[in-house]
C-alpha cells in the first residue's frame, strides 16, 4: 500500500484499501464499502490495466500460502499412500492398491473392461510396482 514515508492522496489510499478488499473477496461492493466509493467506481478503477493487474497480484500474493500447503498435503498423501501399500497387512496394502488403480487414469481399467477387482494377483503386483514405481518419483 504506497510507499513508506510518502503520504498518499485520499483517493490512491482508497483505491488500495479497494484493490486488497477485491482481492480478498472477490466482492466490488465491498470494496466500495471499505473504500466509502460508489460501486461504479470499483468498475471503473477496474478498466484501468494498471489497477486490474494490481488486484490480480494481490490475488495471486494471498493464493501462495495456500498453494504451498496444498502441495504440502498431496506429498503428505502421496507418502501415505505408498506407506499403505506397502503395509505388511495384506489386506490394507491390497486395498491401497486398488485404490490408486481405480483412481488412477493410466492404470485403472476401462469401463467396458473388467474392473480392478477383476485382476489376477500377478496383474495387481504388476500394477502395484508401477504404481509405487510413479508415487516415489519426484514431484
Amino acid at each position: 500500500m504506497g510507499q513508506p514515508g510518502k503520504k498518499l492522496p485520499a483517493v490512491a489510499l482508497k483505491k488500495d484499501l479497494a484493490a486488497e478488499v477485491l482481492a480478498l473477496t472477490g466482492s466490488r461492493t465491498a470494496a466500495a464499502k471499505a473504500a466509502k466509493v460508489h460501486p461504479q467506481q470499483i468498475s471503473r478503477w477496474l478498466a484501468d490495466d494498471d489497477y486490474r493487474a494490481k488486484v490480480q497480484k494481490l490475488i495471486e500474493a494471498g493464493m501462495e500460502p495456500a498453494r504451498v500447503e496444498w502441495n504440502a498435503l498431496v506429498i503428505r498423501a502421496l507418502k501415505r499412500v505408498g506407506e499403505l501399500v506397502d503395509s505388511k497387512d495384506l489386506v490394507i496394502a491390497e486395498r491401497a492398491a486398488r485404490t490408486v488403480l481405480d483412481r488412477h487414469k493410466e492404470f485403472a481399467p476401462h469401463q467396458h473392461q473388467h474392473d480392478a477387482s477383476g485382476l489376477t494377483k500377478e496383474q495387481l503386483i504388476e500394477r502395484m510396482e508401477k504404481v509405487l514405481a510413479k508415487l516415489k518419483e519426484p514431484l
